[in-house]
Formats: C-alpha cells, structure tokens, sequence
C-alpha cells in the first residue's frame, strides 16, 4: 500500500510538471485511492449479500416444504420477505458509503454531484414506496383487487378449486352459494372426498363447510389451511358459488412495513444532506 502511494503521488507530481495542458485521471480527481477502496469494497459487500439472501431463501423455501412441482406451488412471501429485507438493507449500506466517497472525494463539484444524484434516486424511492403504501392501506384499491381476483361458477354436482393461488399471494377466504330451494352444498378436501365419494352422510361429517337451505343464498367461511385442492359438492339442485379471495395478510403487513421505512430512511436521507449539498453546490463548477 506504500508503494502504492508513493507512486501515485510521483504520478501527481509528474502531471503538475507538464503543465495545465495534461489531464490528470477521474480517480484522482474525486478522491484516488481512498475513494476507490471504498467503492471496491461496497461492490463487494452488496455483492456476497445478494449471492447470501439468494441461497438462503432458496433453501429455507425447499426445506420448509413451500414448493411443490405437481401441482405447481411456490409460496413466493417468504421468498419476497427476504428480498425486500435484504434490498432494505442494501439501500441503507449504499446511503452510508456514499457519505464516505462524498468525504474522500477531492473536489466540490465531485461530492456535489455525488449527493445530487442519490438525492434524486431517493426521491424516486420515496415515490414509488408512497405508491405502494397507498394501495396497500386504501380500501377502495383492495376491493378492485379482491373483485378481480375472484371467481364464479355454476354446478350441480361436483368442481374442484384450490384455496391459495401458485404464489401463494391470494388464499379463498369465503364461498358464497345460490341455489334451489331443497338444494344444500358442502366444502370439502380432496383427500376426504375422493375417500368418501357417494356417501352424503360422510361427506358431511368430513367437511369443511355446510349450508342446507340455499333459497336465499348462504356465505360459507374457509378456514386457513395450507395450498391444497377442495371440492364444492352440490345435493339435490343447481347451484351458483362465487369464491372470494383475499391477499395474504403476510404480504400485505411486510409490504406496508418496508414501504414506511423505505420511505422514513430515504427522507432522513435528504433532510440530511441538502445542506451539504447547499454547501458544495457554492464551490461547484458543473451542477
């Protein structure tokens, strides 16, 4: 490292001996040797970070029994949990390190630029988080979604449905049924149904939801189980169903949680720096 220096400062030397004509390199401009361990060594902490969230979301997803080839189900929450942390925690490392280039940098205009940049992204942030947090918190935008991601059918006998989607973002939270009168309907899992198929009295006994008298319409609560197929199973007339999903709860709490810090770190962030950046702006040549 010494004899790093010592060259670097013949360089320097050399450079000023030639004159004004000759240029003298961006590294030494903004901060030489300093300023680009610091950058070489954020690289490479983001760098094994993201490899180390990576496998180990993969393998805490595997292990945990959240994915399944047949049929396809990957319980993506936990994997985005992650993700989101990680790039949580990301965002805060690149703010700190960028207060270091900003201290080794030589010129104003250099760290002028600096703050003038990641002030600009961190509006960007802050926006999009904004975004996100309103339509996560507004009732309106939930209903949309709910209402689109629900579905409705007609049958009298037997149809099968899964509770939670591929994802396993979404999960049926309550079957409403129509019908006519005399007809009755019953919720059921797949394993309960094909082992008791043909026989009311124990498709009854092993449901998960009942509702005899559908003249007048009845709302058939599903409890929360995991990724599974189930069976909507119709007696004695025609019967239309609606099933209505919600999104996870999971998602929806960590999704409004990172977006309210995303949003409070990047603020500080820019109370933070813009009277530096004030500061610098005053000594700057380009802005």
């Amino acid at each position: 490292m010494r004899l790093a220096r010592q060259w670097t400062n013949l360089f320097i030397q050399q450079a000023g001996l030639l004159g004004t004509g000759m240029a003298i390199d961006q590294g030494a401009l903004e901060g030489g040797i300093r300023l680009a361990q610091v950058r070489r060594t954020k690289k490479l902490l983001i760098a094994v970070q993201a490899v180390i969230a990576v496998i180990a979301v993969i393998a805490l997803t595997i292990m945990g029994g959240d994915l399944q080839l047949k049929p396809l189900y990957f319980d993506i929450g936990a994997f985005l949990y992650f993700l989101i942390l990680m790039a949580f925690i990301i965002a805060v490392e690149s703010l700190i390190f960028r207060l270091l280039e900003v201290r080794y940098a030589k010129t104003d205009s250099a760290k002028y630029y600096m703050l003038k940049i990641t002030t600009r992204r961190s509006k960007w942030v802050i926006a999009i988080s904004a975004i996100v947090l309103l339509l996560v918190l507004i009732p309106f935008a939930l209903d949309i979604v709910t209402d689109s991601i629900s579905e409705s059918g007609h049958t009298s006998g037997a149809v099968s449905f899964f509770n939670r989607d591929a994802l396993g973002l979404t999960s049926v939270e309550s079957i409403t049924v129509h019908g006519d009168k005399g007809a009755e309907v019953l919720i059921i899992t797949e394993n309960n149904y094909l082992d008791h198929a043909g026989d009311l009295e124990m498709l009854r006994h092993f449901s998960e939801a009942y509702a005899s008298d559908l003249s007048s319409g009845a709302e058939l609560p599903l409890p929360p189980a995991p990724f599974g197929k189930y069976y909507i199973v119709a007696e004695g007339g025609d019967v239309d169903y609606t099933l209505y999903r919600s999104v996870s709860s999971f998602f929806m709490g960590f999704v409004t949680v990172f977006s309210v810090l995303f949003i409070i770190t990047h603020a500080a962030w820019i109370l933070y720096t813009t009277p530096l950046r004030k500061y610098y702006a005053e000594g700057a040549i380009y802005r």
